[in-house]
């Protein structure tokens, strides 16, 4: 019997999946996979912050843990 990916990750003990995007395109290959997830907009100028990492020189690395944050 084959499980979606939503079912192996609730098995595999991974948290609830949180999507802090208003993207319609990443809700769509989200649900595309199989994925339950809970819709939580951010609430940040995630350019803003970008634009200060990039100006700070800092590497993509590091922007995306800024964004991630």
């Amino acid at each position: 019997q084959m499980r979606t990916p939503y079912v192996a990750c609730i098995k595999s003990g991974f948290p609830p999946l949180i999507l802090a995007s208003s993207s319609t395109a990443r809700q769509q290959l989200l649900a595309q996979a199989g994925l339950k997830f809970t819709l939580e907009k951010a609430q940040i100028d995630e350019r803003a912050l970008e634009d200060d990492a990039k100006k700070n020189q800092l590497p993509l690395s590091e922007v995306s843990l800024v964004l991630a944050r």
